[in-house]
């Protein structure tokens, strides 16, 4: 999925449906985690340990801090690598 990145900042609303494809994937990659969301959040800080990270979480997220969610437009990609999104997503910017 390649999603609005500072949707969230920038106001945009909630998107349902992709953040119900994000967060049904979440589940999935972390079954037995009480919380898969916050399980996602510390692996993805142990593979870039060493880095700063910002919580810049406005205001008007409050209340989805446990459950996070897509803000704005998104574009699901099936049947691709993570590299062929990034490489389609610089061609379609040029």
């Amino acid at each position: 999925m390649f999603v609005n990145g500072p949707g969230l900042l920038d106001g945009l609303p909630r998107n349902e449906n992709a953040t119900e494809v994000y967060q049904r994937n979440m589940r999935a990659q972390y079954p037995d985690a009480e919380n898969p969301f916050m399980a996602a959040k510390k692996a993805f800080e142990e593979k870039i340990k060493g880095a700063v990270i910002i919580n810049a979480t406005p205001e008007n997220a409050l209340g989805y801090e446990k459950d996070t969610w897509i803000a704005g437009d998104a574009i699901l990609f099936d049947g691709y690598t993570c590299d062929e999104v990034d490489r389609l997503a610089e061609g379609a910017a040029e």
